[in-house]
């Protein structure tokens, strides 16, 4: 007889009361089933060399050398590719042939180089780079445009020869978004997302063409979204660009890629921090249409241990963050406040957009169950009660609405009143 065991996302295999097998398979059901009809060791995974390994002429760059090296050398060509990506190492042997004879040529000017996106995604991030391969040509250390053209040692050459812009129409097919790959995504944008999400439960992914966790994850997205519309659940799939709509993308806190947020009615909820399977999506997703995660969330963990930008504060630490910041509104709250705690999502949220401006702006809250008389002292007499601080000077009450868009405003309007 047989059975699995399952601790932690390691499976094992025993034989009699003995283990005798680390299952390494796949995890859908198909892939349990064939093991289980010829139980077999996995076999050795073969270890993929770095590229670096593999080409030896061509210039590898990182963050620390970038900017020295395209400087130094007046005139490169850079390829930014992703070790996983087939059309990169489809064109990996032109590549390094065009690199054996540019890089030691003594009548060429320049050098070909490569960056390793996954490895130093921060330069993909600079340099904007929307997928891969692409190729970048730089001139005294500022990029000059994208190279277009073929991806051939002959052409890497002649370009390298006497660079100049290729026409703009490129052989390299468009960057496909996530809606344009799977008909049960909704593509968003900073145009449509506010309107989107108003009235309805959506599951955003944001997410960058040039992030391997993204194209490690998207399939079972897309799986995800099949499911729940086979299964006429109320809930929609969307995807975000996110290096096409910064703005948005910082709007609602994405500080790295993928960030898959829940909304309701326009509301942001929770950011969904599990492992990236259909199971655990569509399981997170039944928890949040049936409320009662939220209502956990609210009634039993504390606001001091929900993950947030929201600074919270104590007696000790009171005037000196407010001194620090120069703008802060600080809500007094208590556990059985039921407006306290319906407010919470809104204030992360704008506290998650401010997070970039440390310093300027500030969200903070201070638990009045725990400091009860220094609350009082504060004149906090109801709860919640949200008070207005300017370089640690009392202002105002804050009355208005709580929303996320609301609450920046506050805060911004107060400082352009300054300028």
């Amino acid at each position: 007889s047989f059975f699995f065991a399952q601790i932690r996302c390691t499976v094992k295999y025993f034989k009699n009361g003995v283990k005798t097998i680390d299952y390494a398979g796949g995890r859908e059901h198909e892939d349990f089933i064939n093991f289980m009809v010829d139980p077999k060791p996995p076999k050795p995974k073969q270890v993929e060399k770095d590229w670096s390994d593999e080409v030896k002429d061509v210039v590898f760059l990182e963050p620390m050398n970038f900017d020295d090296f395209v400087e130094k050398e007046k005139s490169v060509l850079v390829m930014f590719y992703a070790p996983w990506c087939g059309h990169c190492k489809k064109m990996k042997p032109g590549l390094a042939e065009a690199a054996k004879i540019v890089n030691n040529a003594n009548d060429i000017v320049g050098k070909i180089a490569a960056v390793d996106c996954v490895k130093h995604s921060s330069l993909a991030g600079k340099f904007e780079v929307s997928g891969y391969p692409t190729l970048k040509y730089f001139k005294d250390g500022k990029e000059q445009f994208k190279y277009r053209g073929q991806r051939t040692k002959d052409a890497l050459v002649d370009f390298m020869k006497s660079p100049s812009e290729q026409d703009s129409s490129s052989n390299q097919p468009p960057q496909k978004t996530w809606a344009e790959e799977s008909e049960h995504i909704i593509q968003l944008n900073d145009a449509t997302f506010t309107e989107f999400i108003r009235d309805k439960d959506v599951f955003v992914a944001f997410y960058a063409p040039w992030c391997g966790h993204c194209s490690t994850m998207k399939h079972a997205f897309f799986e995800t979204a099949k499911k729940l519309k086979e299964d006429n659940f109320p809930a929609v799939l969307a995807a975000v660009e996110a290096t096409q709509n910064k703005d948005l993308a910082k709007r609602e806190g994405v500080k790295g890629y993928p960030t898959l947020n829940f909304y309701s009615n326009g509301k942001f909820v929770v950011k969904f921090e599990e492992q990236r399977t259909v199971e655990k999506m569509y399981a997170f997703l039944r928890t949040q249409a049936e409320g009662k995660e939220r209502e956990n969330r609210l009634d039993q963990e504390k606001w001091e241990d929900l993950p947030s930008s929201v600074e919270h504060l104590n007696e000790e630490n009171f005037q000196t963050y407010l001194q620090q910041t120069q703008h802060v509104l600080v809500a007094f709250h208590v556990r059985w406040c039921k407006t306290c705690a319906t407010m919470r999502t809104d204030l992360m949220q704008a506290s998650s957009r401010l997070a970039g401006q440390k310093g300027t702006f500030g969200i903070a809250a201070l638990n009045c169950d725990l400091y009860g008389d220094y609350c009082n002292e504060q004149g906090v007499t109801s709860f919640p009660t949200i008070k207005y601080y300017k370089r640690g000077e009392f202002m105002e009450n804050y009355s208005a609405s709580t929303t996320a868009d609301d609450v920046t405003n506050f805060l911004q309007t107060r400082q352009k009143t300054e300028l």
